[in-house]
């Protein structure tokens, strides 16, 4: 028998690692494999008879030393056993079926196999619950809400559970029965052939979707579906210090699933309303403040604009155009985990109020102060 280049035939070189053969193996498994539309089954074996040698630390040594002979003095094979009366891969793995075929350790049966037979690796545990449609809303708030907090009423037209039968789909009086379709197991199964054996998967009953069980006699309110369309009107709480573009989300406000599922959830983006005075960045309001000359030359006292109401303000003796002044605990709050916490600084820009006229009197004094250097 010709000796075989197992290096060659993953593409790897001599001195590849475990993880280059294994990523080279997945690779080449799923391109080449023979439930793929341009599979090769013969190209399939060799990569699968190169792995498990190459893979193995034994194998690979003797491998290294004698070629791929070594198999006839072991008494190995490189095809494949008898994949029969496992049931699935997840069984068969747990076996050990990788001594008798392909060799499996370390490999993501949610990755390979799923890629080879569309996902046949079962669920175990609670039946899977149909899940709603999760909704999306905008809700738009003033500048002041924003840093306050507000609650808004947002008014849907979905799919709600049914009042009758809660969202079985049966008559409340006739109650519910076991799906023929499933006989109660709430999944159907197939089984096909491959090149390992029998393979089986599992599914959601179309039936009962996953339930296990059909009403008896449909409710005449939804008709069997478990929920009705109703325009309902939902109170959203806006916490104080949200910000422009935030999302609130509120569980279970989605859409109703069919038949007693889990409900979506409502997505609400929401959208502040620019401000005519105050600007906002993060936890920092800023605002501006015209003060008249003699106020920055001399200093005083000025009354401003907060969310919180008018404040007085104490201007230092000469002030220049353009300086800011911090007044502490005027911004808006901080959102930590969807509460607000310590409110940020108001920034006061300030600006000279420049008169659009002046008089006789003021024009002499002012030339009396440029006469004296200022």
């Amino acid at each position: 028998m010709a000796n075989k280049d197992y290096y060659k035939i993953l593409g790897v070189d001599k001195n590849a690692s475990k993880s280059d053969i294994r990523k080279a193996f997945r690779r080449l498994a799923q391109k080449h494999h023979p439930d793929k539309k341009e599979g090769n089954t013969e190209k399939f074996k060799k990569i699968n008879e190169a792995y498990r040698t190459l893979s193995n630390d034994k194998k690979r040594r003797m491998y290294d030393q004698f070629g791929s002979s070594y198999q006839q003095a072991s008494g190995q094979t490189g095809g494949f056993g008898n994949f029969g009366g496992f049931g699935n891969f997840s069984d068969f793995a747990r076996q050990g079926g990788g001594q008798a075929g392909v060799d499996f350790e370390d490999l993501d049966f949610g990755d390979l196999f799923s890629s080879f037979f569309g996902g046949g690796r079962q669920q175990s545990g609670a039946r899977q619950r149909a899940k709603g449609k999760d909704l999306v809303a905008e809700q738009e708030i003033e500048f002041k809400e924003a840093i306050f907090g507000t609650e808004k009423k947002i008014i849907l037209d979905h799919l709600v559970t049914c009042d009758k039968c809660k969202g079985s789909g049966a008559d409340p009086e006739k109650g519910m029965k076991k799906c023929d379709e499933c006989k109660g197991k709430g999944k159907v199964f197939t089984t096909h052939s491959t090149i390992f054996g029998r393979v089986q998967n599992a599914r959601v009953c179309p039936k009962c979707r996953g339930k296990g069980e059909v009403p008896k006699v449909e409710c005449d309110n939804c008709h069997g579906e478990g929920r009705v369309r109703k325009r309902e009107e939902i109170k959203v709480k806006v916490p104080a210090g949200i910000s422009d573009g935030s999302v609130i989300k509120l569980s279970g406000k989605g859409e109703a699933a069919p038949r007693g599922g889990v409900s979506g959830d409502l997505y609400i983006t929401i959208r502040v309303k620019s401000d005519s005075e105050f600007k906002r960045d993060g936890q920092t309001i800023f605002y501006t403040k015209k003060i008249p000359l003699t106020t920055a030359l001399l200093g005083g006292e000025v009354k401003v604009k907060t969310v919180d109401g008018n404040v007085k303000l104490k201007v230092p003796s000469k002030t220049s155009p353009g300086k800011k002044i911090r007044l502490k605990g005027k911004g808006a709050p901080h959102l930590v985990n969807g509460r607000p916490s310590a409110r940020g600084d108001q920034i006061v820009n300030i600006r000279l109020d420049m008169p659009k006229k002046i008089t006789k009197e003021q024009k002499r004094l002012i030339k009396k102060l440029k006469d004296q250097g200022l």
